[in-house]
């Protein structure tokens, strides 16, 4: 068995990079929490190893293009992700059958994806689907695939842990911080953005997560990236989501309209602001761990 970690390797977008280190935060409480987190991104990442397994870092938008394993070994895949998105004009989906999948926060962005009977037998064979938003959801529904919401992954990834062996490096503490903002909002606020200067590789991990742990002690936080505000408002901090269509707040029903007919935001924003929202993450936590043993217990 090898473990397979889901990275975007042609984006600079700190937000893509920091869903992967949700799924590796999965990992560690899978295994037990060895170490600190960051002891043991460090030790993922420089060694290609988690526990007694080797790791396989897999391109979502290049998945056909993964070398198969060695001995026929299967890859067990926490497959959090916007997926089916045409990369120079390209689908690459489904994945090589020597990937088994687990399908957790995922979106699909246009309903016409899912009219393919190859996709559609592979969600099937794979089902239930965790479904990122509501949108999502109904397609998956709509084509007789069982799916449930999930919400996203990067909602249980605890910045508070006691012993993710972070510290701040930048420190907020008081500030108002802008991030991403297509039109500023204070000349007093510090401005600052989730993209990588240069070319990203799996440091970028790391490089988000500390990113997103230093806004979380800011006084607030003003942002257009779904990523930075989700994390932050899932972990207590004060954070405010705007609509880079309106420059308005986001509220339940917006679309930012990223050229997608499926709204990515439906049923996140209520979400975040249900009263059992804490509730929701310790089970989502819980059920996603037990989908993990699943998944593994025929490979170990």
């Amino acid at each position: 068995m090898i473990i397979g970690i889901l990275v975007c390797k042609n984006t600079g977008n700190l937000g893509d990079w920091y869903q992967s280190g949700a799924s590796l935060y999965l990992w560690w409480c899978y295994f037990n929490k060895p170490d600190t987190f960051l002891v043991f991104l460090n030790n993922v990442i420089n060694t290609s190893r988690l526990d007694k397994y080797d790791v396989m870092f897999i391109d979502r938008d290049r998945i056909s293009e993964s070398i198969k394993p060695l001995n026929n070994e299967k890859v067990i895949l926490l497959c959090n992700a916007w997926w089916m998105q045409a990369i120079n004009k390209r689908l690459d989906f489904p994945p090589p059958d020597w990937i088994i999948p687990i399908y957790t926060s995922v979106h699909i962005s246009k309903p016409e994806l899912l009219s393919s009977p190859k996709v559609i037998n592979h969600f099937k064979k794979y089902e239930p689907i965790g479904c990122r938003d509501l949108s999502t959801f109904r397609l998956f529904k709509d084509k007789n695939i069982a799916a449930e919401f999930s919400g996203c992954l990067t909602t249980i990834f605890n910045l508070r842990d006691d012993a993710l062996g972070f510290k701040i490096t930048k420190d907020y503490q008081g500030v108002e911080v802008e991030n991403d903002l297509l039109v500023p909002i204070s000349k007093d606020s510090i401005k600052m953005t989730q993209k990588v200067k240069g070319s990203a590789d799996m440091q970028s991990i790391i490089l988000a997560i500390q990113s997103t742990y230093n806004l979380l002690f800011a006084k607030n936080t003003t942002t257009s990236r779904l990523h930075v505000w989700l994390p932050l408002i899932s972990n207590g901090a004060n954070c405010i989501l705007i609509n880079k269509k309106t420059g308005q707040q986001f509220k339940e029903g917006d679309s930012d309209n990223q050229g997608q007919s499926v709204n990515r935001f439906t049923g996140i924003i209520d979400l975040v602001n249900w009263p059992g929202f804490s509730y929701f993450k310790q089970k989502f936590l819980n059920e996603t761990l037990v989908k993990i043993d699943m998944a593994t217990k025929p490979y170990r």
